[in-house]
């Protein structure tokens, strides 16, 4: 007999089809030659079903395989086809899984849906056979029930290898054994055995066919806790609230599991939804099924009960003059409904000999309003109706000319400043009488240079009352006017003084201290006539000027005895300033810096060797950076001593640029020489002092400047450099390769630019390093002029030693709003562009998958780069590898289409927790999504991609940042 030769490529088939182990073949299970069906009677019909339905097949030559250990890789390949995954190569990295193996798309797939884990970092052991306790984690997690696993590792199991049973896999195994997916046998479950391709199939049949609601309750089982929610907590009759419920486990994990709704009254959904037909207030209970976990809600339930005409009307108006008739819908309280915002109104106006004129509103808040106005002198009768409420009825009278006038009078004609002072009114008629009748009367600040605040604006008079009270914030000349609406009666005008209570007095124990000192500094309260005030408890704010002219840290203190004592530590060079506030006393101010300086910081002994580079280390082809040297004290400061100096490039890169040392020897710190940026590259220079450990300096020269922001980079609120120090910061940031950071420096809420102590020193060590300084504000936008004055500081920011940051970095979130957005991106790109900051301009934006109305179209034209907040944790729930990743990717793919072009994007990633306190809880991001963030990011073709935020950086979280590279 001539055996005939199989193909080589026949054969590479067959052998992949045993490593697949899911070999195509139409074969039923009961014709494989190894499935004997006396002997794998159990397995036949599974085997069948999952043949049938093209999710587990032969492994060639007419063999299933039965007592084959099923692997990790074809575990996933079961996965992958029960579930229909994509298998677009998406998911995380695995150094062991080789693109173009059989199951490279599978594992992927299944790794990035959170169905099979790594088995270490970055590796996935495909070859690996699947244990029975294994099985029991991935089949439990598959179907939703992962974290209620984990709440259930104490369950008792009722195995005599109950202990055997990893505590990874003990809460698995007790829901798959209730869920019947597997159950052991001969009273053991033997945890540790390879799962053999029959039972595989067994258990995946078991799995294909377990209930929803089976599901559901064994999530119950886990819950320990319960959050509820009414949205919104207070609805009109008719209206609808939305009661919510998040099944907690110990840990504060949500759980699958079913809620049942009941209520003390009116109507609730099986889902949740609340109505109720009367007003009052309703109790809505929401419970776990099969548990004794509940927790109640109170809704409250609007029911306008009557309405009411012409709160604050006047009972008389001059022609022509516009008033208001307002009506208000009330509750059986008697108070406003401001959940009515359904109900119509009609108002009918009628004279005599004239046809009625009728107009229509819709409440809003409670509220109805008109604004009339009456063409000429007569009695106007009004009737208000509402369908279901009635109808009231009125009259208005237009006279010819006031029927009177306001007369008022300030207790005192000079206001103290923070004092406060009512004012008193009078309404009399023409004859100068005492008026009955009650009119609205408004009080508003009509001009002068002083400012007050007034607690109480207008108030309803009849004859006489009182408006305010009043309170002095900056001294001058103030007119207040009092007027009454429609004119009926002439207003007045008041004018006063506002004064301060008396002046600041500031002292220092010293006139020079050295650095590290502390500095005594007493505030003293005085009278107008210079004697002391002996006020208790008056806050006082002092806040440092530095030689830098930027704020040290404010502190308050209360007086005693009319004085607050400060003790404050000093540490850099130079001559200070001070700012002092008290509540009713003007502020005491002397800049640092200028002449009649309040106290002066002299350098301490040299401790180290420094060298700062103008204005950057990150430089363009052809532009120049001056290099200062020199000894420096335990702060930073310039120190005498003299040192000779050499430099010498480390490694290659030298094509970058040129450096040139003025000299070798210097008699004290000064500027050394210059580096001259040449082409796109990078190289350290060494500058080795005589007498002191030598300085690295690593200069980049970008291609384009919007590269600051491209790479990896870091997030730091000021709390942040505060709580972590420049050393820490630092570290890290070479440790894990990042090539930017940001740190917020001004907030609107904050009064604009506080970060240049952080700046100072930071931005330095960071150069030196290479590490782009990206200075990060909160502009809110609401008075955009205002934000744009300190945004100027931060921009012309430099340090003592001529040091500039990167690039500017506006997070703009609060007012969105086209106009003001674009009239602040523009004025601030005017301001960049003097100063060389062309293309470094990074505005921190809002996702646009989450929010497609912002304004990235007027943004596109000022911005070099969009930096999206592509925070996909956005609900309390955990997260896949693939959610992350799509997330992301759909963030920068449709920014660029938002803006109308091929922007340029560095992507905002998280590493903090929304939901919990401190930001640093459960639901913060795992290790899969940020390397999910990472791989969409550079998919997408981003620039870069950063994470937000230092501070709440878990230990894990770091492990994954510093390994992530970039690009």
């Amino acid at each position: 007999m001539v055996r005939r030769r199989r193909l080589p490529w026949v054969a590479f088939a067959m052998a992949l089809g045993v490593l697949f182990g899911l070999m195509p073949g139409k074969a039923l299970a009961a014709s494989f030659e190894d499935v004997a069906p006396d002997r794998y009677r159990w397995a036949l019909p599974a085997i069948e079903e999952l043949q049938e339905r093209g999710i587990m097949q032969g492994i060639g030559g007419n063999r299933f395989g039965p007592q084959l250990p099923l692997t990790r890789a074809q575990l996933a390949a079961l996965f992958v086809r029960w579930k229909e995954l994509p298998r677009d190569g998406i998911g995380p990295r695995f150094t062991d899984i080789q693109q173009g193996a059989w199951y490279w798309t599978d594992v992927k797939a299944a790794a990035a849906h959170g169905l099979l884990l790594g088995t270490a970092p970055q590796t996935f052991s495909p070859d690996m056979p699947v244990t029975r306790a294994m099985a029991a984690v991935v089949a439990v997690r598959s179907l939703g029930l992962g974290r209620a696993a984990e709440s259930l590792a104490a369950a008792p199991l009722p195995y005599r290898d109950g202990d055997l049973i990893p505590d990874w896999a003990r809460g698995a195994v007790s829901i798959a054994l209730e869920l019947g997916i597997m159950q052991g046998s001969g009273g053991v479950f033997r945890p540790h055995d390879p799962l053999t391709r029959a039972e595989g199939a067994v258990v995946f049949q078991r799995l294909l066919h377990v209930a929803q609601d089976e599901v559901a309750r064994q999530a119950a089982r886990a819950v320990k806790n319960l959050s509820v929610e009414a949205s919104p907590a207070a609805v009109a009759v008719g209206e609808t609230a939305l009661v919510k419920g998040w099944p907690k486990d110990g840990r504060g994990y949500i759980l699958p599991a079913p809620l049942s709704f009941s209520a003390s009254g009116g109507t609730i959904t099986p889902d949740g939804r609340f109505q109720a037909a009367k007003g009052g207030t309703y109790q809505v209970t929401v419970a776990v099924p099969g548990t004794s976990v509940k927790k109640t809600v109170t809704i409250t339930v609007y029911e306008t009960a009557s309405f009411v005409v012409g709160e604050g009307l006047p009972p008389a108006v001059l022609p022509e003059r516009p008033f208001e008739l307002a009506v208000a819908f009330l509750t059986e309280k008697g108070a406003v409904n401001p959940r009515e915002n359904r109900a119509q109104v009609t108002l009918t106006l009628e004279r005599e000999g004239h046809a009625p004129q009728v107009y229509t509103a819709t409440a809003k808040g409670g509220w109805a309003s008109f604004t009339l106005s009456l063409p000429s002198p007569g009695v106007y009768r009004y009737r208000v109706s509402s369908p279901g409420l009635g109808e009231k009825a009125g009259e208005i009278l237009a006279v010819e000319e006031p029927l009177g006038k306001v007369e008022a009078f300030l207790e005192k004609d000079r206001l103290p400043m923070g004092v406060a002072v009512p004012v008193t009114v009078t309404l009399k008629d023409r004859e100068g009488q005492p008026l009955a009748l009650a009119f609205p009367v408004r009080l508003n600040l009509a001009g002068g240079d002083g400012k007050v605040t007034v607690q109480k604006g207008g108030a309803l008079i009849a004859g006489q009352g009182q408006l305010g009270p009043l309170a002095g914030t900056a001294p001058g000349k103030v007119e207040l006017r009092l007027e009454v609406p429609g004119g009926a009666l002439e207003g007045a005008v008041l004018a006063g003084d506002v004064v301060p209570r008396g002046r600041i007095q500031v002292t220092a124990d010293k006139d020079q201290y050295r650095a590290g000192e502390r500095a005594r500094i007493t505030v003293t309260l005085l009278d107008e006539g210079g004697k002391p005030l002996p006020l208790e408890g008056i806050p006082v704010t002092l806040t440092l000027r530095s030689p830098g002219d930027y704020d040290l840290e404010d502190r308050t203190l209360a007086t005693r005895g009319g004085k607050a004592t400060f003790d404050v530590p000093v540490t850099m060079a130079g001559p200070y300033g001070y700012r002092v506030e008290a509540p009713g006393f003007l502020p005491e101010t002397l800049p640092g810096g200028k002449e009649g300086a309040f106290f002066t910081v002299l350098a301490g002994p040299a401790a180290s060797f420094a060298v700062h580079v103008a204005p950057s280390t990150l430089l363009m082809p052809g532009e120049t950076a001056s290099i200062w040297a020199g000894w420096v004290d335990a702060y930073g400061n310039p120190a005498s001593g003299s040192f000779r100096l050499k430099a010498v490039p480390l490694g290659k890169g030298g094509a970058a640029g040129t450096l040139n040392l003025a000299g070798e020897s210097f008699p004290q710190g000064n500027w050394v020489g210059h580096f001259v940026a040449q082409q796109k590259g990078q190289v350290t220079w060494r500058f080795s002092p005589d007498k002191a450990a030598p300085v690295d300096v690593t200069f980049r020269v970008l291609e384009k400047p919007e590269e600051v922001a491209a790479g990896k980079g870091l997030w730091l609120m000021f709390p942040d450099w505060k709580a972590y120090g420049d050393e820490a910061i630092l570290q890290k940031a070479v440790q894990g390769n990042f090539t930017h950071v940001y740190l917020e420096v001004a907030t609107t809420r904050d009064q604009g630019f506080y970060g240049g102590r952080a700046m100072e020193t930071l931005i330095s060590k960071l150069h030196n390093k290479g590490i782009a300084f990206l200075s990060w504000t909160y502009p809110e936008l609401r008075d955009v002029e205002s934000d744009l004055r300190w945004t100027a500081e931060v921009i012309g920011y430099k340090s003592r030693f001529g040091v500039r940051a990167d690039g500017y970095a506006p997070d703009i979130e609060e007012v969105i709003a086209p106009k003001a957005v674009e009239t602040y991106a523009k004025a601030t790109r005017q301001m960049l562009n003097p100063l060389g900051f062309q293309g470094r301009l990074i505005a921190i934006t809002y996702p646009p998958n989450s929010w497609p109305q912002y304004p990235f179209k007027e943004l596109a034209p000022y911005t070099d780069v969009f930096a999206p907040m592509s925070y996909w944790h956005h609900r309390a729930k955990d997260y896949t590898y693939y959610e992350t990743y799509q997330y992301v990717r759909e963030s920068v793919v449709k920014l660029r289409q938002y803006a109308g072009g091929p922007v340029a994007v560095s992507v905002i990633g998280q590493t903090y927790d929304m939901f919990s306190a401190g930001a640093m809880g459960i639901h913060s991001p795992g290790p899969l999504e940020l390397e999910g963030a990472w791989q969409a990011a550079k998919d997408a073709g981003a620039l870069g991609l950063s994470f937000y935020r230092y501070g709440t950086t878990s230990p894990s979280q770091w492990e994954v940042l510093l390994q992530l590279p970039w690009p």
